[in-house]
């Protein structure tokens, strides 16, 4: 609460497992981060304040003991795949895609840094291909995420997302242009160009965590 003359009113009205104020400050307030847990994750949002009252700018969602190798050596490294002016994200997606999904079937240590943009936000995403501690195989997902907000606020800002996420299955799909249906599921058996398809990433759960 904020109080303003005679009255107060809100500023911040978030659900969450635990708050901290920060000591740093904007626009004269402290800065604030809420936590949860929820589904496994350790999700953590982070506040400023952006005129009259607090607005997100920051954004980790990590799963709950995943972790990055210490090191790539044993690695297969693609160089990374970055899209240039002007380009089309959808041409080095498909690449990235096609990679990705060949390595994951081959069972190889594989390692991809993809970069993309568009008016709205700029992406980073590390993909790690190894086995875990008890040898499954799996892909450990990180998400670097700038996403660009433009309001009538004075206070613009960028919202920094970070994400760490494991999938312990890969399934290639179809597009789904409508969002309300379940994409098909396209064999193992089948021959699919990787613009024809999407990656859909599943967690330990069989929970769509990230698609590609």
């Amino acid at each position: 609460m904020r109080k303003r003359q005679n009255n107060f009113h809100v500023v911040l009205s978030e659900i969450g497992l635990g708050m901290n104020v920060l000591s740093t400050r904007t626009n004269g307030f402290r800065d604030i981060q809420v936590s949860a847990a929820v589904g496994g994750y350790s999700d953590t949002i982070e506040f400023k304040f952006v005129g009259r009252s607090y607005g997100i700018v920051g954004r980790t969602s990590e799963l709950i003991g995943a972790q990055l190798p210490n090191t790539l050596s044993g690695y297969e490294i693609h160089k990374p795949l970055v899209q240039l002016p002007g380009q089309n994200s959808e041409v080095i997606r498909a690449q990235a895609r096609d990679w990705l999904w060949r390595r994951w079937e081959m069972h190889k240590r594989s390692y991809l840094k993809l970069k993309t943009h568009d008016d709205a936000d700029e992406e980073t995403v590390s993909y790690f291909i190894a086995p875990n501690a008890t040898g499954e195989w799996e892909m450990t997902i990180q998400v670097y995420r700038i996403v660009k907000v433009r309001g009538a606020s004075s206070f613009k800002r960028d919202i920094i997302e970070r994400q760490l996420l494991v999938a312990a299955e890969v399934q290639r799909v179809e597009p789904n242009t409508d969002g309300l249906h379940t994409p098909r599921i396209i064999l193992k058996s089948e021959t699919a160009a990787e613009s024809k398809y999407r990656l859909q990433f599943l967690d330990y759960a069989s929970r769509a965590v990230a698609i590609l």
